[in-house]
């Protein structure tokens, strides 16, 4: 018999249930999953509130060979079992996954700039990948949970990337049949710059190498002598795909490596990745479906910020016209790296200015509103990591620092008095700075291990 409640305990429901009904309690011995609930105040069926027996619970049915997967479900998510419940049954039925879905309530986009939409609190995981100090440390805490799960899993070289669900989403026909669309992606090129720790450009290429369809080529532009250390061939799906090149000289920022990358390709489709983060399985092919059915010239997505200050997964959506959000004075409606350009669209534009090591995503943003059609895809297909030393958090070049705050206001100024005809693009800190320093892109692929 449960001892009696107060109104502020934590409620848990612990559902030992089969994936064919998760709402009924049924044991199933070959797709059994464990669901467990934090309740509201009218929930039915309370086991305790005593944490450690919930815990215990779950740490001996873990244990069981029958166990497939633990579903932890909060109540602010307020998710439909009648939507879940047939997600789950086709990750089972398609995958048997071994890893980590996420399940984020559905919202409606933003009409103009990025939107934060709270935290991941809802997810599956195998058994294999339940810690058990993990779930000691935090349960009940949902957030911290599915953060201290997720972060080693996608640093592991096990890790088979994530799943992401917006669970109460019409969903649409997959357009991607394999053949338009998958000789669509033999014309496109991945550009990742990168700088710094080698363990970062490995966890980014270890999730691109698992991805079901793979751009054409894809293009490493060193900023460093990290290639010197840089193994190739360890990663057997894109190794034949991969060029390597290093900046001449180096400590010049992303911006020439991405801008010659582009000039020098004969692809006609550009996806932009930061190499300390991670693109979703089915970003590839889902993006450049996007850009041919809505007609449009550069295309980014939703994207899940793993924060590792706070220790949480941040959900942020941006609106789905970005030219449209623009033209309202909105000024954060893409994030570049999750972005798919077409290469005769970069070029109307003039290209990225390429004087500085930072910041010159934002201009060539506003500067594209006078050149392209732009949008975001209803998905999340980009894992972004907030984390110590980037360039967005460094003390001199982080997000709201002197100079930033100075270029951004500079740029959204005259941004207003070109769109006002009061000045001309060409004569504005919008147009185009080009490096004075004379640069080249060194193929080094066969300098390295």
């Amino acid at each position: 018999m449960n001892p009696e409640l107060s109104p502020t305990d934590p409620k848990y429901e612990i559902v030992v249930t089969s994936i064919i009904n998760l709402t009924s309690i049924k044991f199933d011995r070959q797709h059994n999953v464990i669901v467990v609930l934090t309740q509201s105040q009218d929930a039915q069926t309370v086991i305790t509130p005593n944490t450690t027996l919930v815990i215990d619970i779950i740490s001996k049915r873990v244990l069981e060979k029958e166990t497939k997967g633990i579903v932890f479900i909060a109540a602010e998510d307020s998710l439909d079992f009648d939507e879940l419940t047939p997600i789950v049954q086709q990750l089972y039925k398609d995958k048997h996954p071994d890893g980590i879905a996420l399940f984020i309530p559905y919202k409606l986009p933003p009409m103009l700039s990025q939107r934060d939409d709270g935290c991941v609190r809802s997810f599956l995981i195998s058994p294999a990948w339940l810690r058990q100090d993990v779930l000691s440390s935090y349960f009940p805490d949902f957030k911290k949970l599915a953060y201290n799960l997720l972060f080693p899993y996608l640093n592991s070289a096990r890790s088979k990337n994530i799943d992401i669900f917006q669970v109460g989403k019409t969903s649409a026909e997959d357009n991607f049949t394999g053949t338009g669309d998958a000789q669509l992606l033999k014309r496109s090129l991945l550009i990742i710059p990168h700088t710094g720790s080698l363990a970062l450009l490995k966890r980014c290429l270890l999730h691109v190498n698992q991805a079901p369809s793979l751009p054409g080529a894809i293009n490493i532009c060193f900023d460093d002598n990290g290639y010197q250390k840089f193994n190739a061939d360890r990663f057997d799906r894109i190794s034949n795909l991969l060029k390597v090149y290093a900046n001449n000289p180096c400590k010049v920022g992303p911006y020439p490596g991405r801008h010659y990358s582009i000039t020098d390709t004969s692809m006609e489709y550009i996806f932009f990745q930061d190499s300390d983060d991670i693109p979703v399985n089915a970003r590839f092919e889902k993006q450049i479906v996007e850009m041919e059915k809505r007609d449009l010239d550069m295309v980014g997505s939703h994207e899940l910020r793993i924060d590792q200050f706070e220790q949480q997964i941040m959900i942020f959506r941006y609106p789905l016209g970005v030219t449209e959000a623009l033209a309202q004075g909105a000024f954060h409606p893409l994030f570049h790296p999750t972005a798919l350009i077409s290469k005769s669209a970069y070029l109307r534009t003039g290209g990225f200015s390429t004087d500085r090591r930072f910041g010159y995503d934002s201009q060539f943003l506003m500067r594209s509103h006078f050149y392209l059609r732009s949008g975001n895809i209803d998905d999340f297909l980009y894992i972004r990591f907030k984390r110590p030393n980037s360039l967005t958090t460094n003390a001199k070049t982080k997000l709201g620092s002197d100079l930033r705050t100075f270029l951004l206001w500079r740029w959204i100024t005259e941004f207003r008095l070109v769109k006002e005809n009061k000045l001309d693009l060409q004569d504005s800190s919008l147009s185009v700075q080009k490096h004075q320093f004379d640069y080249n892109m060194i193929d080094v692929k066969g300098m390295v291990k």
